[in-house]
């Protein structure tokens, strides 16, 4: 019988969570978010909620409040105005939406000025604003750039 060597210590798989994560060696990178512990070789992942610390995680949430707030005024709102005649519920929801997509957009100025989303991204970010569903369907992307600290994809 031969022992382990290290390089075979290293390739062995641990259970965690119920998912199968490969031990790490000394090239991984550890990301713990608010969702998942996640171990990855050489790459940055998302992970996790958005949050208000980097200018990117501040465009996250933004969009996400944002996101929220237009499918409240086209769900619930629009419906009681023209469904229940209650027109006060869109004049509530429209400026508190309105508030919200004003806010996103400073945001992903903000993080476009300081280098931390690339043009391209924030033109994306901010047509997705237009589109329901939008801003949750570019979450994914916009993780990635909030992963890398340095990124200027």
């Amino acid at each position: 019988m031969t022992s382990l060597d290290d390089q075979s210590v290293k390739a062995r798989i641990i259970l965690r969570l119920g998912q199968l994560i490969p031990f790490p060696s000394e090239n991984t990178q550890h990301y713990r978010g608010s969702f998942c512990d996640c171990q990855r070789e050489n790459k940055a992942i998302p992970c996790g909620m958005p949050t208000w610390k980097t200018p990117v995680g501040r465009v996250r949430l933004a969009g996400m409040i944002e996101g929220v707030s237009f499918l409240l005024l086209m769900g619930i709102a629009m419906p009681l105005k023209y469904l229940a005649g209650m027109p006060q519920a869109v004049k509530l929801a429209g400026w508190g939406h309105g508030g919200l997509f004003i806010l996103y957009c400073m945001a992903i100025f903000a993080a476009w000025t300081n280098r931390n989303l690339s043009f391209s991204r924030s033109v994306l970010a901010f047509v997705a604003a237009l589109v329901p569903f939008g801003p949750f369907l570019i979450d994914r992307k916009l993780a990635t750039d909030d992963a890398m600290p340095d990124a200027e994809s």
